[in-house]
């Protein structure tokens, strides 16, 4: 008796803890989920007059049996704009894609202007 409360505890734990969620959660389809949204609704610091460069970042996520993941790759807006050469970020959006719940693949775009 004691084991199986044990169990159960453990496997509340999994599920409670945060890292087994995704950094935005859409709505999910049993088969196949495909989703973009805005991160930012801001556009004050959009302009007309530059042209504006585009850079993505993605993050790729396995499950096997809903128990174990595997993800690899780093969503940070900043780090991303750097590295494209971005110093002043207009907007963002993100796209996430999950089929049958074991392939996950979440990707944050970046909007902005180099000087």
């Amino acid at each position: 008796m004691k084991i199986t409360i044990y169990c159960c505890l453990l496997i509340s734990a999994i599920f409670a803890s945060g890292c087994y969620t995704a950094p935005v959660k859409p709505p999910g389809g049993l088969l196949f989920t495909s989703y973009k949204a805005p991160i930012t609704a801001d556009f004050s610091h959009t302009s007309n007059d530059r042209e504006l460069i585009k850079t993505s970042y993605d993050q790729t996520n396995f499950f096997w049996a809903y128990f174990i993941s595997a993800a690899w790759g780093e969503v940070d807006i900043d780090e991303i704009a750097e590295k494209a050469g971005i110093t002043d970020v207009a907007y963002a959006d993100c796209e996430f894609l999950s089929i049958l719940g074991i392939y996950q693949q979440f990707t944050l775009n970046v909007y902005g202007y180099a000087k």
